[in-house]
């Protein structure tokens, strides 16, 4: 019942998004909740209960020659889908990208669409290097980030007086970065067991609220009692 709220709710929010330009090939998550991300595809749009779908993340890529900048994107894992609705429907997230996954990554359904890139007009001595790294640098777009850094480096290593390297490792070490706060943020968060943490003395106890200005004996009072750490609770009386 709970999630079909959640639906209802973040309709408004996909509706929202689409109407302002948002909409296209590919859909958004727009939600999260654990491991599980709801997100603005539907079945107008083919999707099925138990289909699996691939999650990216959204980057810009610059272009070697012209340093015109493309929105590309990168593969982070995969979702499979729990329930479809008209327009909006969630999934539960791959285990391993559970900490990476971000509301505005993208989900996709079919190929990749093609990048519409103008081919830079190079005459002269430099055109040949400017080719090379134009095609290389199209052979990264829409891979996972590793696999960029690597295909830059062997054209670094295979070009290393090529005009256009600087540029290419100024992208390299962008890439590697972002990769390893990605790596970061997927690790699982190990929380420390009970018997190994410091003695702690009694937390303080924070009332809010107005009481009745007069009680008497017999009278009922409601409380609610909210515990933020329960693994510092050994004991409690009311």
């Amino acid at each position: 019942m709970q999630r079909k709220c959640w639906l209802l709710l973040l309709i408004v929010l996909s509706c929202a998004a689409r109407s302002a330009g948002a909409a296209g090939a590919d859909g958004t998550i727009v939600q999260l909740e654990g491991d599980v991300a709801y997100f603005d595809i539907g079945e107008t749009r083919g999707l099925r209960v138990g289909s699996t779908v691939r999650v990216l993340r959204t980057i810009t890529a610059k272009h070697p020659v012209t340093g015109e900048a493309l929105i590309d994107h990168f593969p982070l894992g995969t979702l499979g889908v729990i329930e479809v609705g008209k327009v909006l429907s969630y999934g539960r997230v791959d285990k391993g990208i559970v900490g990476t996954v971000k509301v505005g990554d993208v989900v996709r359904l079919g190929p990749p669409p093609a990048p519409h890139l103008p081919t830079p007009s190079v005459t002269g001595p430099g055109a040949s290097a400017a080719l090379d790294a134009v095609e290389v640098w199209l052979s990264t777009l829409g891979k996972p980030l590793g696999e960029r850094v690597r295909l830059l480096g062997l054209f670094c290593a295979r070009h290393p007086d090529s005009p256009y390297v600087p540029g290419l490792r100024r992208e390299m070490v962008v890439f590697r970065d972002l990769e390893e706060r990605l790596t970061v943020a997927a690790r699982p968060r190990v929380e420390e067991p009970y018997e190994a943490m410091a003695p702690q003395g009694p937390a303080p106890v924070t009332i809010q609220g107005a009481l009745p200005p007069r009680l008497y004996a017999g009278d009922p009072l409601e409380v609610a009692i909210l515990v933020r750490e329960v693994a510092r609770v050994q004991a409690a009386f009311v």
